[in-house]
């Protein structure tokens, strides 16, 4: 807005609009169809990008939930049968491979040589864990002389293993040496 001066006391101020404001020389532009056209290929270049990363986001994140998911059930297994005694020779108790498949009665490690289950799982305390997808676990016990030698009969160290397969099909393998630990009192 401009105003003409010199503004006496008497006369009223005048209002001066620019050119195209008056509409007496050039009319304003709009977008043309051209402009409009290039601001919907970018608008939708920008939009399969976030689209894109955004679902390589979700894909990874399905991989990490698989990823904890296995790794919580094999360290509850492996955690829970390490937490039984060493087997001993008096032991009576038939165990997984003997027939027994309630896990609440094994007494000690050996008994789950052979175990295996799937989702949904069972706790000792009865309680039920459900997962995302089918989970399955395995556990191999094995009793050696020393933590580095192969399996024998007899021996004071044991090599629990559990393996976890996801749904997606990957494998991972949990291991823990136990040893028939014995502390002499004088």
């Amino acid at each position: 807005m401009l105003l003409k001066y010199p503004i006496s006391s008497t006369a009223a101020p005048t209002l001066t609009l620019p050119r195209s404001a008056r509409g007496d020389k050039k009319r304003l532009r709009a977008f043309t169809l051209a402009e409009a056209m290039i601001a919907s290929v970018i608008l939708a270049i920008s939009v399969v990008g976030i689209g894109s990363s955004l679902a390589t986001s979700s894909s990874e994140s399905d991989t990490t939930l698989e990823a904890t998911t296995v790794s919580s059930l094999g360290r509850q297994l492996l955690e829970e049968i390490a937490a039984k005694p060493f087997p001993s020779s008096t032991t009576t108790a038939p165990g997984w491979s003997g027939g027994n498949h309630n896990r609440s009665s094994y007494d000690d490690v050996a008994d789950y040589d052979g175990y295996t289950d799937s989702s949904p799982f069972t706790t000792l305390a009865g309680g039920t864990v459900t997962t995302v997808g089918t989970y399955t676990r395995a556990v191999r016990f094995t009793q050696r002389t020393n933590p580095s030698d192969t399996p024998s009969s007899t021996g004071n160290f044991g090599l629990i293993s559990v393996t976890v397969t996801a749904p997606s099909g990957a494998v991972c393998t949990f291991s823990t040496i136990i040893s028939a630990y014995t502390q002499s009192r004088t």
